[in-house]
């Protein structure tokens, strides 16, 4: 984490922990020893620890899943800001069966900010660029079509207004006469269909997503990098694709 020009020195690998720490804190307290930097590697493995997540996505009749299975994070050259790779999986459930399932990336950009007061390094101005679906299935599809035949009208009917309106139209569909035209219709617009009804709440929770504490970085006192920044850190910023702590005495 701290500038190889100045700790690589094999002096550091021969004292122990206690004359590290105060070597550092000299170096600092002296000026030589200005800022300190992280890479997207170091970054992305800090990141890969609080993985996955999962956020709950419902209402009445409606049961969800977004699971947050990996992060990719990368820092341009000459903004400060994260660009952030999301590899999620939606999972759509009604009455107890899951109708529907998808990958999706979802491409993200936030800035970095250190929180003096609470000794956490936190996101914010947080904005979702971009939602992708990969591949999706209607994984009800088949088991509805061959199973409608056993539902009594009324019933049927009943099911219908319980889910209609976020389960795709897939029990209206079987309840028209032309069933089949309308299970390929369906299948045709699976995707957008079921993206379209829930891609306000998806932004709303990966958005929230940057102020839970699972993303944030708490400075652990323990480690001496943290220890250093939480007693002269001043700032972060990114800069030619890293993640720069500025100190101060």
């Amino acid at each position: 984490m701290f500038e190889k020009s100045i700790l690589d020195n094999p002096i550091f690998d021969k004292v122990g922990t206690k004359a590290r720490y105060l070597a550092i804190k000299l170096l600092v307290k002296t000026g030589r020893l200005t800022e300190s930097t992280l890479t997207a590697d170091e970054l992305n493995n800090l990141l890969d620890d609080q993985l996955p997540i999962t956020l709950s996505i419902s209402d009445n009749s409606e049961d969800g899943k977004l699971i947050v299975e990996s992060a990719l994070l990368t820092m341009p050259e000459t903004s400060n800001c994260f660009h952030v790779n999301l590899s999620c999986k939606l999972k759509i459930t009604v009455l107890g069966n899951q109708v529907y399932e998808a990958a999706l990336t979802a491409a993200m950009t936030a800035e970095p900010y250190y929180q003096n007061e609470t000794k956490k390094i936190v996101l914010q101005n947080g904005v979702l660029d971009k939602i992708t679906i990969l591949n999706d299935e209607l994984t009800m599809m088949q088991q509805a079509q061959s199973s409608a035949e056993e539902f009594v009208p009324p019933l049927f009917r009943e099911i219908l207004k319980s889910s209609i309106n976020t389960a795709v139209n897939i029990f209206d569909a079987l309840s028209n006469t032309n069933t089949k035209e309308n299970m390929e219709q369906i299948k045709s617009d699976g995707r957008q269909h079921f993206l379209d009804i829930h891609h306000s709440e998806i932004e709303d929770k990966l958005l929230g997503l940057l102020e839970e504490e699972d993303v944030c970085y708490q400075l652990d006192d323990t480690d001496i990098e943290s220890r250093i920044f939480s007693e002269f850190g001043k700032s972060i910023a990114v800069k030619n694709g890293q993640l720069h702590f500025k100190f101060g005495k």
